[in-house]
């Protein structure tokens, strides 16, 4: 569905409600994205006004901001009930923004750009390949990996060469390339997963493992010589389950129960049914 705004009674209601949120005293009627964020965390259900603001910062932080500290308000006169939302066409709304915003920029004195700088970001590290090898598996979405840490090394990276801009433009990755890259990463934490070097075992299985955590099985398997030489954790990984099954995993006020798990030497856990209640 394509994203379409409108004047009418119904909206004009919506936008009242919406700006009663944000009493306006003398000199202060700009709306800033903080302002609505505060809302948002201080809300305590999922109503018409969470989704206005929810809509409010998700454009303005991904699609188009002002120049200054006021948010747009333009997703607010949306033609349409707000319980659509999921049905809108957000991508051609997101290039149609780029091209408007492109334009104002190329013929204004202005510094700011105020177009989707994150999607152009994006777009950047994972189409412009700098360098002999990617610092990123390639992933869908394509911000998938390309933490701050990641985006901080090829930002200097392309200073400290003065190439910025430059490299090897990539085509749009294909479904083979994407698979064959998930493939990679399963293998590489299972491995990891699996693996205990001295007393300490470790069967975190990809959540929990940090960039410390990691670093630190580095340095144990580097400094002992024993990288890839430690003992899987299947028959601990078993005891553990069997222990756990009977009455549950109890942490604050949930409960969790994990059956019927099959580890098929550690390569398929997570077939199961998983309850959380």
């Amino acid at each position: 569905m394509e994203i379409k705004t409108g004047k009418n009674s119904r909206i004009e209601e919506r936008i009242k409600t919406w700006r009663a949120q944000f009493p306006m005293t003398e000199g202060t009627n700009l709306v800033r994205i903080s302002d609505v964020v505060d809302k948002i965390k201080e809300t305590g259900e999922v109503d018409d006004i969470f989704t206005m603001n929810f809509l409010v910062v998700m454009t303005n932080v991904l699609i188009r901001s002002n120049t200054n500290n006021s948010i747009i308000q333009t997703i607010l006169s949306l033609n349409d009930e707000l319980d659509n939302c999921g049905n809108y066409n957000w991508a051609k709304y997101l290039i149609e923004n780029l091209v408007i915003t492109k334009k104002r920029w190329m013929h204004t004195s202005s510094l700011f750009f105020t177009g989707p700088m994150i999607f152009l970001l994006v777009l950047y590290v994972d189409r412009v390949l700098f360098g002999e090898k990617a610092l990123v598996r390639r992933k869908f979405p394509a911000f998938i990996g390309w933490t701050k840490d990641k985006l901080k090394q090829r930002e200097v990276m392309e200073a400290d060469e003065g190439a910025f801009g430059s490299g090897v433009l990539l085509a749009v990755a294909t479904a083979e390339e994407l698979e064959e890259n998930e493939r990679i990463d399963r293998e590489f934490y299972h491995d990891i997963a699996f693996v205990f070097f001295g007393k300490n075992a470790r069967h975190d299985i990809m959540i929990g493992w940090t960039k410390d955590k990691l670093k630190e099985t580095e340095v144990m398997g580097g400094d002992d010589g024993t990288f890839s030489s430690g003992v899987l954790l299947e028959e601990n990984q078993r005891i553990e389950r069997e222990e756990k099954n009977d009455a549950g995993i109890e942490k604050g006020n949930a409960k969790i129960e994990v059956t019927d798990v099959e580890h098929d030497n550690g390569q398929n856990l997570n077939n199961g049914a998983h309850k959380v209640y």
